[in-house]
């Protein structure tokens, strides 16, 4: 089942100078459990898309359909939309909340669960004025969260996070996909992508160049295996997929003399800079 269809979306801005293309036709759909990331570094069009989805902005020109339909207030009951503003600036950490807990007619016991999950709620009385970009990057995926929506659109949820709350945040887009939840979320940390997204998107120019599983890329763009290998002794050996190569690395092995084995597979940066420099738009 597709919880969002889109189809050749465009969209421009216009200025007395000169016109940007935002979007060029981009299509694409989501399924029910999925995770999908839309990478690319900043002003590939990412957060433009999520706009459009969310109707904020309006398209030149295509279509979308969102949770079987297009967008009506009914959508935003079961819509979940994490961008970069929108707090309460001068009111505490849990008033925010509490004040969307109210909106939405929600069990206030929900408020104080998402700031034990994003582990906030030591800092719950706090104001929003006094956090650091983390803290309101945490207090802002709590305000998506909290009315436990179907569809989640995240704008770059892991920003300005550290190394210990964004595997926390991982952790939780990973349990929500568990539990049914739809996910598309920009990024343009490709390791962030790989590691828990089902599928990606790469935009360059606002264009899609690039879209499939992360490991199915990583094989389409890895036409020679590689294998790198370090010795017990420190040394490190490369080796490709001959046989010759391959006779070697067997008698490493069985002369107990290698410490770590493992192929030489290409990143997901590696790949959309290869995409990029080549010119291979889709």
């Amino acid at each position: 089942m597709d919880v969002v269809q889109v189809s050749e979306l465009c969209k421009k801005y216009k200025n007395k100078y000169r016109t940007k293309i935002a979007l060029d036709n981009i299509s694409f759909s989501v399924k029910k459990g999925e995770i999908l990331g839309i990478i690319g570094p900043s002003g590939v069009g990412k957060t433009t898309l999520l706009k459009i989805l969310t109707g904020q902005l309006l398209p030149d020109s295509g279509q979308f359909d969102i949770l079987g339909g297009k967008i009506s207030q009914k959508t935003y009951e079961n819509l979940g939309i994490m961008m970069s503003d929108g707090l309460y600036e001068t009111l505490s950490i849990k008033y925010n909340l509490q004040l969307f807990a109210e909106i939405f007619n929600i069990n206030s016991k929900r408020v104080d669960q998402l700031l034990k999950i994003t582990d906030l709620y030591e800092l719950r009385n706090k104001k929003v004025t006094k956090l650091s970009s983390g803290e309101k990057q945490r207090l802002l995926l709590c305000r998506t969260l909290l009315h436990q929506p179907q569809l989640l659109l995240l704008d770059e949820p892991t920003s300005r996070l550290d190394p210990k709350n964004t595997v926390a945040i991982h952790e939780l887009l990973s349990k929500l996909k568990r539990e049914g939840k739809t996910i598309i979320l920009t990024t343009h940390d490709m390791l962030e992508a790989e590691q828990i997204c089902d599928r990606v998107i790469f935009l360059h120019q606002g264009r899609v160049i690039e879209i499939g599983r992360p490991y199915e890329l990583k094989l389409k763009y890895n036409p020679k295996v590689k294998y790198e290998l370090m010795l017990k002794n420190g040394e490190f050996l490369k080796f490709t997929e001959t046989r010759g190569d391959l006779l070697q690395i067997s008698a490493l092995l069985e002369n107990k003399k290698v410490a770590t084995l493992h192929t030489c597979e290409p990143t997901l940066n590696d790949i959309f800079l290869k995409l990029v420099k080549g010119g291979k738009d889709k």
